[in-house]
């Protein structure tokens, strides 16, 4: 009874930590210069992988957020905001043309497997290990988001790479930080899957 009651208790710990091991393995392979299938391949088994151990773990879809439920007017606002994080890479980009696989292969992987691992996978488990505070949650989940994008962004930025850096991991937490209130408010991570991948298809008409 003892032993049953203590391993409920740490699963909040044990949660996060495994989802943090997870993010480091998933901020290596995205930034990595692995083949593009293999790299697409390996992103989506995290986010997947993610979610099926928290399940394994005992978070129910409810707690994942992974149930199809009408987004409220505050959801609204929480997208449109987070449609703001283009205008920045699009300003400094020029338009390269259709490309077939990046528009629907690669950004629709990718928008799906960020919003499963971030959103329905790391994000609940900090929100438990948080005791339920969804500021806290959100915040620390939203850096994380943030760093996330770090690494490749400074391998990739030529000139002034700190600038660079620091703007990009500004606005991605911000987006992050606005697609997980959305998640939270409205229980459900069918639409930041939708918006998220409607934003990196049109980001790859741009070369992004």
């Amino acid at each position: 009874m003892g032993t049953a009651l203590s391993s409920k208790e740490n699963q909040p710990k044990w949660a996060a930590w495994v989802m943090l091991f997870l993010w480091l393995i998933y901020t290596l392979v995205y930034t990595l210069p692995f083949d593009k299938y293999l790299e697409a391949l390996s992103e989506a088994l995290l986010g997947s992988l993610g979610i099926v151990i928290l399940l394994a773990m005992g978070f129910n879809r409810h707690e994942l957020f992974l149930q199809l439920k009408p987004i409220s007017k505050g959801g609204w606002v929480a997208l449109g905001l987070a449609t703001l994080a283009l205008a920045g890479p699009l300003a400094t980009s020029h338009w390269v043309g259709v490309r077939w696989l990046p528009l629907l292969v690669y950004a629709p992987l990718s928008g799906i497997t960020q919003e499963l691992f971030f959103r329905a996978g790391l994000l609940p488990a900090i929100q438990r290990l948080c005791g339920g505070r969804t500021w806290s949650s959100l915040v620390l989940h939203a850096v994380l988001f943030g760093l996330w994008h770090v690494p490749l962004a400074y391998l990739a930025a030529p000139i002034s790479p700190w600038v660079a850096v620091l703007a990009l991991f500004v606005v991605t937490s911000l987006a992050g930080l606005v697609w997980g209130w959305q998640v939270q408010q409205d229980r459900t991570v069918v639409w930041t899957v939708l918006h998220h991948t409607l934003l990196l298809m049109v980001m790859s008409l741009f070369g992004l």
